[in-house]
């Protein structure tokens, strides 16, 4: 069949033909492999330490020298962190930090930051603790670790990798830096930053995008394109506000990192291994919530702020995004929501409950969810491969079945997928 000449407006059979191949290319993402770079720390003592440092930092700032004035702040501010993080300590029982080094915390009573390999500005002289420029440099040495554990096993390079991250920037990327390293220099590198929490969603779709297209456009197609999240949340701790939401946040969020892999279904080994199959994907802007949840540079770390409104805005609209995306896929939601499997971004134990209200679902719909928050905490964007592991690794989810995964970040953005395990 000729092609059409550029410019030319595709009609009859090879627009036909052009359209089915679109909706005919199905992906399938599998081997998801998180690793870890720190054992991860019981949430209990993650808020005894919480306590500790929030208390230093307040004493340093004011000047604050004497034993009994820095008991009563310590006793103050633990008020604090189980009266704001109570909820948190409730749905979360561990996480991963690898700011704080626990070894030191059992033999010498006290966290300190992770040591780099120069001497840099602790807490006990700056109560802001590191600024960025040094905070940058044990982020690109966590992120190249990751990415040598998440491929310690592997010696066939991917055709592309996608790196995904809100918590870190460098040029070249830690992805550049391990292929490099590597000799895999025939490699492509996307770049995936800065979307926060929903930042997984955007990496997918680029995936089958980098895959189509290839198959679409280009003299050679791509086999395999692998997505790596580098999320290291707790470098941006901040220990020094006292607001209520920085309190939430310190005790919420995890850090994650996790590597998986896209392949046109039509190559893909399924046989021998399970995969989730992209059936549908979409986005949407929530109007009039640009300042909601936000996320930017600051002079010590990225600043982030929650507004209380999130979980209600959050409720306001999501079914009917639901409701949408199921469309796409032809499922009716209302009709067939109790068969459904469910992967709710769990950006806290609020906002998981508010979805679950809003869809008219039963507490056990949101297990994925719960159970990933309960063990990892908030890792954003690593968030959701985290959950879309566990549901292809649970032999009780069957082949064949649904399963519906949304996340939210800055914007307020609000995007969702369905997949079919396969």
């Amino acid at each position: 069949m000729r092609l059409p000449e550029q410019g030319q407006v595709l009609d009859g059979p090879y627009e036909a033909e052009a359209s089915s191949r679109a909706r005919t290319f199905p992906i399938v993402f599998a081997d998801f492999k998180p690793v870890t770079l720190k054992p991860p720390v019981p949430q209990e003592e993650l808020l005894d330490c919480l306590a500790h440092w929030m208390s230093v930092a307040r004493c340093v700032s004011h000047g604050i020298e004497s034993e009994e004035q820095r008991t009563a702040v310590f006793r103050n501010t633990k008020k604090r962190v189980d009266r704001y993080c109570a909820s948190s300590a409730e749905h979360i029982s561990q996480r991963q930090v690898c700011i704080y080094d626990t070894a030191d915390t059992r033999r010498n009573g006290h966290f300190e930051f992770l040591a780099p390999p120069v001497p840099y500005t602790n807490i006990y002289d700056n109560p802001a603790g590191k600024t960025w420029d040094k905070r940058r440099v044990l982020f690109e040495q966590a992120a190249l670790t990751a990415f040598e554990r998440c491929y310690e096993e592997s010696k066939q390079p991917p055709d592309e990798i996608i790196h995904v991250t809100c918590t870190g920037y460098a040029s070249p990327s830690p992805a550049q830096s391990f292929l490099s390293k590597q000799g895999w220099l025939h490699t492509g590198v996307t770049h995936a930053y800065h979307m926060g929490c929903y930042g997984a969603f955007p990496a997918i779709r680029t995936a089958c995008g980098l895959l189509a297209a290839s198959y679409a456009t280009l003299p050679e197609p791509k086999e395999r394109v692998d997505i790596v999240h580098t999320e290291y949340l707790s470098l941006h701790v901040d220990f020094l506000t006292h607001e209520p939401g920085n309190y939430v946040m310190n005790a919420l969020f995890g850090d994650g990192f996790i590597k998986y892999s896209a392949y046109p279904l039509a190559n893909f080994p399924s046989a021998n291994k399970r995969g989730l199959k992209l059936v549908a994907i979409q986005e949407r802007l929530i109007p009039s919530s640009l300042d909601e949840m936000t996320l930017k540079p600051g002079l010590y770390s990225f600043d982030e702020t929650v507004s209380k409104n999130v979980p209600d805005i959050i409720y306001v609209h999501v079914k009917d995004f639901v409701i949408d995306l199921c469309q796409q896929a032809g499922i009716d939601f209302d009709a067939e929501k109790e068969d459904l499997v469910y992967a709710m971004h769990p950006g806290g134990p609020a906002i998981v409950s508010k979805v679950r209200e809003a869809l008219g679902l039963d507490e056990s719909h949101m297990w994925v969810s719960r159970e990933i928050l309960d063990q990892h905490g908030n890792m954003a964007s690593a968030t959701a491969p985290y959950m879309w592991q566990k549901i292809v690794e649970t032999d009780a989810i069957p082949t064949g079945a649904k399963i519906i995964s949304v996340g939210f970040g800055p914007g307020l953005t609000v995007i969702g997928a369905v997949f079919e395990k396969i």
